[in-house]
Protein backbone atom coordinates (compact mmCIF):
# COMPACT_ATOMS: atom_id res chain seq x y z
CA UNK A 1 0.00 0.00 0.00
CA UNK A 2 1.46 3.38 -1.03
CA UNK A 3 1.42 6.58 1.04
CA UNK A 4 -1.66 8.00 -0.65
CA UNK A 5 -3.57 4.79 0.01
CA UNK A 6 -2.46 4.89 3.63
CA UNK A 7 -3.82 8.42 4.04
CA UNK A 8 -7.16 7.47 2.47
CA UNK A 9 -7.44 4.34 4.58
CA UNK A 10 -6.62 6.19 7.80
CA UNK A 11 -9.40 8.68 7.07
CA UNK A 12 -11.91 5.87 6.52
CA UNK A 13 -10.85 4.00 9.63
CA UNK A 14 -10.95 7.09 11.87
CA UNK A 15 -14.60 7.68 10.92
CA UNK A 16 -15.65 4.77 13.10
CA UNK A 17 -14.52 6.85 16.09
CA UNK A 18 -16.77 9.71 15.00
CA UNK A 19 -19.72 7.33 14.87
CA UNK A 20 -19.07 5.70 18.24
CA UNK A 21 -18.63 9.08 19.92
CA UNK A 22 -22.25 9.89 19.06
CA UNK A 23 -23.44 7.41 21.67
CA UNK A 24 -21.64 5.76 24.56
CA UNK A 25 -24.15 2.91 24.30
CA UNK A 26 -24.64 1.08 20.99
CA UNK A 27 -27.90 -0.89 21.19
CA UNK A 28 -27.75 -4.22 19.40
CA UNK A 29 -30.93 -5.21 17.59
CA UNK A 30 -31.73 -8.88 16.98
CA UNK A 31 -35.19 -8.87 15.46
CA UNK A 32 -37.02 -10.51 12.55
CA UNK A 33 -40.20 -8.43 12.61
CA UNK A 34 -39.89 -5.20 10.65
CA UNK A 35 -42.71 -3.38 12.45
CA UNK A 36 -41.29 -4.25 15.86
CA UNK A 37 -37.84 -3.16 14.74
CA UNK A 38 -39.10 0.22 13.55
CA UNK A 39 -41.03 0.80 16.77
CA UNK A 40 -37.93 -0.10 18.79
CA UNK A 41 -35.81 2.36 16.83
CA UNK A 42 -38.41 5.07 17.34
CA UNK A 43 -38.29 4.38 21.08
CA UNK A 44 -34.50 4.66 21.08
CA UNK A 45 -34.61 8.01 19.30
CA UNK A 46 -37.16 9.30 21.79
CA UNK A 47 -34.72 8.29 24.51
CA UNK A 48 -31.82 10.16 22.93
CA UNK A 49 -29.87 7.29 21.36
CA UNK A 50 -29.00 7.86 17.71
CA UNK A 51 -26.78 4.88 16.87
CA UNK A 52 -27.83 1.25 16.46
CA UNK A 53 -26.23 -2.01 15.34
CA UNK A 54 -28.49 -4.44 13.48
CA UNK A 55 -27.00 -7.92 13.64
CA UNK A 56 -27.09 -10.40 10.80
CA UNK A 57 -28.46 -13.07 13.11
CA UNK A 58 -31.93 -12.94 11.56
CA UNK A 59 -33.06 -13.55 8.00
CA UNK A 60 -34.58 -10.10 7.59
CA UNK A 61 -31.66 -8.13 9.03
CA UNK A 62 -30.74 -6.37 5.79
CA UNK A 63 -34.36 -5.59 4.95
CA UNK A 64 -34.89 -4.22 8.46
CA UNK A 65 -31.75 -2.10 8.15
CA UNK A 66 -32.94 -0.62 4.86
CA UNK A 67 -36.30 0.21 6.43
CA UNK A 68 -34.63 1.95 9.37
CA UNK A 69 -32.37 3.94 7.05
CA UNK A 70 -35.35 5.06 5.01
CA UNK A 71 -37.73 5.93 7.86
CA UNK A 72 -35.30 7.34 10.42
CA UNK A 73 -32.59 9.45 8.74
CA UNK A 74 -31.43 10.69 12.17
CA UNK A 75 -30.45 7.16 13.20
CA UNK A 76 -26.91 6.02 12.44
CA UNK A 77 -27.28 2.39 11.37
CA UNK A 78 -24.54 -0.20 11.55
CA UNK A 79 -24.57 -3.81 10.42
CA UNK A 80 -23.18 -6.30 12.91
CA UNK A 81 -22.05 -9.94 12.77
CA UNK A 82 -20.45 -9.44 9.35
CA UNK A 83 -18.67 -12.73 8.66
CA UNK A 84 -17.72 -12.59 4.97
CA UNK A 85 -17.10 -10.34 1.98
CA UNK A 86 -20.59 -10.73 0.55
CA UNK A 87 -22.18 -9.49 3.77
CA UNK A 88 -19.79 -6.56 4.01
CA UNK A 89 -20.43 -5.53 0.42
CA UNK A 90 -24.20 -5.75 0.91
CA UNK A 91 -23.99 -3.67 4.09
CA UNK A 92 -22.07 -1.04 2.14
CA UNK A 93 -24.45 -1.27 -0.82
CA UNK A 94 -27.64 -0.65 1.16
CA UNK A 95 -26.15 2.51 2.66
CA UNK A 96 -25.40 1.37 6.19
CA UNK A 97 -23.20 3.83 8.05
CA UNK A 98 -20.74 1.30 9.47
CA UNK A 99 -20.01 -2.40 9.85
CA UNK A 100 -18.89 -4.63 12.71
CA UNK A 101 -17.49 -8.16 12.86
CA UNK A 102 -17.27 -10.43 15.91
CA UNK A 103 -13.73 -11.46 14.99
CA UNK A 104 -10.75 -10.63 12.83
CA UNK A 105 -10.71 -11.59 9.14
CA UNK A 106 -7.87 -10.57 6.86
CA UNK A 107 -10.23 -10.87 3.89
CA UNK A 108 -12.53 -8.26 5.41
CA UNK A 109 -9.87 -5.81 6.57
CA UNK A 110 -8.19 -6.02 3.15
CA UNK A 111 -11.52 -5.27 1.49
CA UNK A 112 -12.03 -2.23 3.71
CA UNK A 113 -8.56 -0.96 2.85
CA UNK A 114 -9.53 -1.07 -0.82
CA UNK A 115 -10.18 2.53 -1.89
CA UNK A 116 -13.42 1.45 -3.60
CA UNK A 117 -15.01 0.51 -0.26
CA UNK A 118 -15.57 3.74 1.67
CA UNK A 119 -17.08 2.10 4.72
CA UNK A 120 -16.26 2.64 8.42
CA UNK A 121 -15.57 -0.77 9.90
CA UNK A 122 -14.70 -2.27 13.27
CA UNK A 123 -13.14 -5.75 13.45
CA UNK A 124 -13.48 -7.88 16.56
CA UNK A 125 -10.64 -9.01 18.81
CA UNK A 126 -10.24 -11.04 21.99
CA UNK A 127 -6.47 -11.31 22.49
CA UNK A 128 -3.20 -9.36 22.04
CA UNK A 129 -2.22 -11.15 18.82
CA UNK A 130 -5.41 -10.03 17.10
CA UNK A 131 -4.93 -6.49 18.39
CA UNK A 132 -1.42 -6.41 16.92
CA UNK A 133 -2.70 -7.68 13.58
CA UNK A 134 -5.26 -4.87 13.52
CA UNK A 135 -2.63 -2.29 14.41
CA UNK A 136 -0.54 -3.41 11.46
CA UNK A 137 -3.34 -2.29 9.13
CA UNK A 138 -4.09 0.86 11.18
CA UNK A 139 -7.33 -0.39 12.69
CA UNK A 140 -7.16 1.28 16.10
CA UNK A 141 -10.78 1.13 17.26
CA UNK A 142 -11.86 -2.46 17.85
CA UNK A 143 -14.78 -4.50 19.08
CA UNK A 144 -13.79 -6.53 22.12
CA UNK A 145 -15.85 -9.71 21.88
CA UNK A 146 -16.91 -11.61 23.83
CA UNK A 147 -15.94 -9.03 26.41
CA UNK A 148 -16.98 -10.74 29.63
CA UNK A 149 -15.55 -14.18 28.85
CA UNK A 150 -12.36 -12.67 27.40
CA UNK A 151 -11.43 -11.18 30.75
CA UNK A 152 -13.82 -8.25 30.97
CA UNK A 153 -12.73 -5.08 32.69
CA UNK A 154 -9.43 -6.50 33.95
CA UNK A 155 -8.47 -7.62 30.44
CA UNK A 156 -9.17 -4.16 29.04
CA UNK A 157 -7.15 -2.52 31.81
CA UNK A 158 -4.19 -4.76 30.97
CA UNK A 159 -4.52 -4.04 27.25
CA UNK A 160 -4.43 -0.31 27.92
CA UNK A 161 -1.02 -0.62 29.56
CA UNK A 162 0.37 -2.32 26.44
CA UNK A 163 -1.73 -0.87 23.59
CA UNK A 164 -2.29 2.72 24.66
CA UNK A 165 -3.41 3.86 21.18
CA UNK A 166 -6.21 1.31 20.93
CA UNK A 167 -9.84 2.09 21.74
CA UNK A 168 -12.41 -0.62 22.37
CA UNK A 169 -16.14 -1.13 22.09
CA UNK A 170 -16.74 -4.09 24.43
CA UNK A 171 -19.71 -6.30 23.56
CA UNK A 172 -20.89 -9.57 25.03
CA UNK A 173 -21.92 -9.72 28.66
CA UNK A 174 -22.57 -5.97 28.91
CA UNK A 175 -25.68 -5.13 30.91
CA UNK A 176 -27.31 -2.36 32.90
CA UNK A 177 -25.29 -3.29 35.96
CA UNK A 178 -21.79 -3.17 34.47
CA UNK A 179 -22.09 -0.83 31.47
CA UNK A 180 -20.91 2.24 33.36
CA UNK A 181 -17.98 0.30 34.83
CA UNK A 182 -16.78 -0.49 31.31
CA UNK A 183 -17.34 3.10 30.18
CA UNK A 184 -15.19 4.39 33.02
CA UNK A 185 -12.13 2.75 31.43
CA UNK A 186 -9.73 5.04 29.59
CA UNK A 187 -9.57 2.83 26.50
CA UNK A 188 -13.33 2.24 26.09
CA UNK A 189 -14.98 4.56 23.60
CA UNK A 190 -18.44 2.97 23.85
CA UNK A 191 -20.11 -0.32 24.72
CA UNK A 192 -22.52 -2.48 22.75
CA UNK A 193 -25.36 -4.51 24.14
CA UNK A 194 -28.84 -5.86 23.57
CA UNK A 195 -29.82 -4.87 27.12
CA UNK A 196 -31.07 -1.54 25.76
CA UNK A 197 -33.53 -3.48 23.60
CA UNK A 198 -34.85 -6.25 25.87
CA UNK A 199 -36.49 -9.03 23.90
CA UNK A 200 -39.33 -9.17 26.40
CA UNK A 201 -40.08 -5.47 25.91
CA UNK A 202 -40.08 -5.85 22.13
CA UNK A 203 -42.31 -8.94 22.23
CA UNK A 204 -44.73 -7.14 24.56
CA UNK A 205 -44.52 -3.97 22.45
CA UNK A 206 -43.51 -2.09 25.58
CA UNK A 207 -41.85 0.80 23.76
CA UNK A 208 -41.97 3.06 26.82
CA UNK A 209 -39.62 0.71 28.68
CA UNK A 210 -37.10 0.92 25.84
CA UNK A 211 -37.31 4.72 25.84
CA UNK A 212 -36.71 4.77 29.60
CA UNK A 213 -33.60 2.60 29.27
CA UNK A 214 -32.40 4.73 26.38
CA UNK A 215 -32.80 7.91 28.42
CA UNK A 216 -30.87 6.34 31.27
CA UNK A 217 -27.93 5.45 29.04
CA UNK A 218 -28.04 8.12 26.34
CA UNK A 219 -24.88 10.17 25.87
CA UNK A 220 -26.27 13.34 27.35
CA UNK A 221 -27.16 11.62 30.64
CA UNK A 222 -24.00 9.58 31.21
CA UNK A 223 -21.33 11.29 33.25
CA UNK A 224 -18.17 9.22 32.87
CA UNK A 225 -14.75 10.76 33.38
Amino acid sequence: MNNNQNILSDKKISRIDEILLKSKIIPILVEDDINNALKAVEALLEGGITVIEVTLRTQKAFKISESILKKFPKMTVGIGTILNKAQLIEAFSIGAHFGVSPGLSKDLTDLILDDNIDFPYMPGVSNPSEIMACMKDSFLTLKCFPASSSGGIEFLKQMNSVFSTIKFCPTGGINQTNALDYLSLQNVISVGGSFVLPKEAINNKDWNSITKIAKLFSKREINVT
